[in-house]
């Protein structure tokens, strides 16, 4: 199956417009309940944030209090200049883990960011 699914996904990464292909990505991603599987995928495509995206989705799906997706979320929102959103992430992932330092350094560099603009 982790072929199948990185196959689908350098289809989708490489030929991003095709419908077909995003289509094929997302119906086998639906499928895979492995988590250890999704983080590893997740780190090797998480600057593409088309791929990684719904890959924390589907982590956080599974386990809700994912720290790597959770995390991840934050960096993809604001890779993608999404500012409002990763601010929503990374409260969201304080709740769960207030005194993590990854946490609270993404916290404090957005609540930086965002006072500058």
């Amino acid at each position: 199956m982790e072929n199948i699914l990185k196959h689908a996904i350098d289809k989708y990464l490489y030929k991003a417009s095709n419908d077909k292909f995003r289509s094929e990505f997302y119906n086998i991603l639906d499928t895979i309940d492995n988590i250890p599987l999704l983080e590893d995928l997740l780190a090797q495509y998480l600057p593409y944030t088309h791929i990684s995206l719904p890959i924390c989705e589907q982590i956080l799906e599974f386990d809700s209090e994912n720290k790597k997706a959770l995390i991840a979320m934050v960096d993809l929102f604001w890779l993608d200049g999404e500012d409002e959103k990763a601010l929503k992430a990374v409260d969201e992932a304080y709740q769960i883990y207030p005194d993590d330092a990854d946490i609270l350094s993404r916290k404090a560099m957005l609540a930086k960011t965002n006072s500058e603009t």
